[in-house]
């Protein structure tokens, strides 16, 4: 048994002490921690300890779906669940995510996104009125449904017919890469100025 699932009860313990003080050491061991993954797994994943202090008793914008996805722990929470107070604890929490997210690379965010993580941030962030909060919720967003913005635009690239990738980088009017069709790739090459020294 590893020494850390002795804290994890103290995520939801009475005293804002031992609550925040725990935040804490999981912040840490999400910071020092080698093998993101290996926390992530259900014998001892710190997972729902974080994300149980973030969850609403009020869970009717959660769908069945996602209700499922959800740990164990966070499922089906009654009215006597009460929602971390403390916004300090609470931008603990986030940061501890945030860092699972980037640190654990490829297979930590597909193992948050499995567990139900961003439903969890998106009602949280829905519900609170603090700006860092907000914030917080925000950049775990990015990174969690990051590679699924950026399959999405290759698949519209790679969808579009005859079309060819001329340059890499987002704009406002495509909404992801910038395309040329072969006819206007044809049309630009007739109207091209030519030098005559």
């Amino acid at each position: 048994m590893d020494p850390l699932t002795l804290f994890l009860p103290h995520t939801s313990h009475s005293s804002h002490v031992r609550r925040l003080g725990t935040a804490s050491l999981l912040k840490n061991v999400a910071l020092i921690h080698l093998d993101i993954p290996y926390l992530l797994q259900p014998a001892q994943s710190i997972l729902p300890p974080i994300l149980l202090p973030l969850c609403s008793s009020n869970q009717d914008g959660l769908s069945e779906e996602e209700m499922d996805a959800l740990p164990e722990e966070c499922q089906y929470l009654t009215m006597e669940h009460v929602q971390e107070k403390d916004l300090e604890t609470m931008k603990t929490h986030l940061e501890t995510l945030c860092l699972l997210t980037t640190r654990g690379g490829e297979d930590g965010r597909r193992l948050l996104k499995e567990k139900g993580t961003y439903p969890v941030i998106r009602e949280l962030h829905l519900q609170t009125e603090d700006e860092g909060v907000r914030g917080a919720c925000e950049r775990i967003v990015d990174v969690i449904m990051g590679d699924e913005l950026v399959r999405g635009s290759q698949d519209k690239v790679e969808a579009a017919n005859g079309a060819r990738v001329v340059e890499n980088r987002p704009t406002a009017r495509s909404g992801g890469m910038i395309t040329q069709t072969d006819a206007e790739e044809d049309e630009d090459e007739d109207n091209a100025i030519m030098p005559i020294f």
